[in-house]
């Protein structure tokens, strides 16, 4: 009897170990690895939640849904997302290890953000300003009050012009955000007609987690 008792209980453990760290399939296609699914990262040629200059949407991305409206130039398309980038956040904390190790990484994607020689829209191509900053969403929120701006540490802001590349780095910073329930935007529009550029390979303080960068604030648009 103790040792039915000790085989249950080893293979009720074993269960949920496995549930655990058994990653989801979607059943979309034939299953890639984290680190394959990384390397299409480099892919990406379009707007993308997380990655878009013309606008913010709110949600997450593993339904293949690119999240609800929240600010940006109004009359362009919702962005899709990504196979990989789903893919990534369905995989969830099976992921994570991979994606960290990956903030530093400079691979460039085919996505240009930025002002366009010859740019038609503003906030798609046009911009009146463009800064990179350190954005980041803490586990515990704070929004400083004047005083504490006045005196603490503050968002950075750098300007910058022409394009810039997104780096598959930048998108891994964004999937860790979907997976951990943080607002990791490492493209953004900013009203009125701005753009925000939160890049790890920038700012390697980005990369260190929340005890680097928990005093940081998201700004509302």
């Amino acid at each position: 009897m103790i040792v039915q008792r000790i085989m249950l209980t080893t293979f009720c453990i074993g269960s949920i170990l496995t549930l655990l760290v058994t990653p989801a399939i979607s059943g979309d296609g034939p299953h890639r690895s984290v680190e394959q699914l990384i390397d299409d990262l480099s892919e990406i040629d379009s707007q993308s939640p997380g990655i878009n200059s013309s606008a913010i949407y709110e949600g997450f991305i593993a339904d293949n849904s690119p999240g609800s409206f929240q600010v940006g130039v109004l009359g362009v398309g919702a962005p899709k997302v990504p196979p990989p980038m789903r893919e990534l956040v369905r995989l969830g904390a099976v992921a994570l290890p991979d994606l960290i190790d990956h903030l530093t990484d400079s691979r460039p994607t085919k996505l240009d953000v930025g002002n366009k020689k010859g740019g038609r829209q503003l906030g798609m191509d046009v911009f009146m300003f463009m800064y990179f900053s350190d954005e980041y969403d803490p586990r515990v929120p704070h929004w400083f009050t004047e005083e504490e701006l006045n005196r603490g540490p503050q968002p950075m802001e750098r300007e910058f012009h022409g394009r810039y590349t997104v780096k598959v780095g930048d998108v891994c910073y964004v999937l860790i955000g979907q997976i951990v329930n943080r607002r990791l935007l490492a493209v953004r529009y900013q009203p009125s007609g701005g753009l925000i550029v939160n890049s790890p390979l920038r700012h390697p303080h980005l990369q260190r987690g929340y005890e680097a960068t928990g005093a940081r604030r998201i700004r509302e648009p």
